[in-house]
């Protein structure tokens, strides 16, 4: 499900830079742009971030308490 999300994530991030791309707002477009690289570069971490965690749980061992 969380790969399927950042898949969707990712999809929507992809179609708005096509849009901003093919916009007549060059100026905007250029400012816009280094910003959506940013963000899908924060995005990515953060999914690699939480990926990691996931694989450090320990589904075998019962909660304490």
């Amino acid at each position: 499900m969380l790969s399927q999300f950042g898949h969707s994530l990712f999809d929507a991030l992809l179609a708005l830079q096509f849009a901003v791309e093919g916009s007549r707002e060059d100026r905007f477009a250029q400012q816009l742009e280094p910003e959506l690289g940013k963000l899908a570069v924060d995005i990515r971490t953060g999914f690699h971030h939480v990926a990691g965690c996931i694989h450090k749980w320990s589904f075998f061992i019962p909660p304490s308490g």
